[in-house]
């Protein structure tokens, strides 16, 4: 089972690169990135780093109760 996690994982990231495309911005892609617009999850940044502490900090205290 361990195995094919790895091959599937392997693989996965592998062949990540070959699914990218070029944004389009610019002269189609030698473009300058200050022209760039700007995306969502700047906007987000905090609550996103506040709910992925809140959620560490739940499932350690989980872990650390069920070792008990």
């Amino acid at each position: 089972m361990k195995k094919i996690i790895y091959i599937v994982l392997l693989s996965t990231i592998g062949t990540a690169p070959l699914h990218a495309q070029d944004p389009g911005f610019g002269d189609e892609g030698g473009g300058d990135a200050q022209d760039a617009p700007v995306t969502p999850i700047n906007e987000l940044i905090i609550p996103l780093l506040i709910t992925g502490i809140l959620t560490s900090i739940y499932f350690i205290k989980k872990r650390e109760s069920q070792l008990k």
